[in-house]
């Protein structure tokens, strides 16, 4: 696995319309989820926002991803969001070279995982892992 430092560096590993597609993945977050922070966790780009928010990542090492931290919880009533057999909550937008990213589309899931992240409650250092719902 790659270690990262930036996000620029991250985007220097991907090919020119995947970092493209990255840069507009950005520049969504920046107008929709302007609190959101830009930080490397774990090697990898995240956004967080109340905790994890979202990351960008080599899913595979041949998928260029989007992952939503509570990906679960989002309706993604086109189907659009992917996770494999270990994921508990993160789901993957998958970025395709040969497609460019809707906008619009991908605003309207940024807004929806905006509101679910902000009902989240990260667990006190006591408590162990993950976060939970606030009641």
């Amino acid at each position: 696995m790659s270690r990262y430092t930036s996000f620029d560096q991250f985007l220097e590993t991907c090919p020119d319309e995947i970092a493209r597609q990255y840069n507009q993945v950005m520049a969504l977050v920046r107008r929709h989820v302007p609190k959101a922070r830009e930080e490397i966790k774990y090697t990898i780009p995240f956004f967080t926002y109340n905790g994890l928010f979202l990351y960008f990542a080599h899913h595979a090492k041949k998928q260029y991803v989007v992952g939503f931290c509570q990906g679960s919880r989002m309706q993604d009533e086109m189907n659009l969001l992917k996770a494999d057999a270990k994921q508990q909550f993160i789901r993957h937008w998958v970025l395709d070279e040969q497609v460019p990213l809707d906008e619009d589309l991908f605003g309207a899931y940024l807004m929806e995982a905006e509101e679910i992240q902000k009902q989240i409650r990260p667990f006190s250092k006591k408590e162990k892992g993950g976060v939970r719902i606030k009641s």
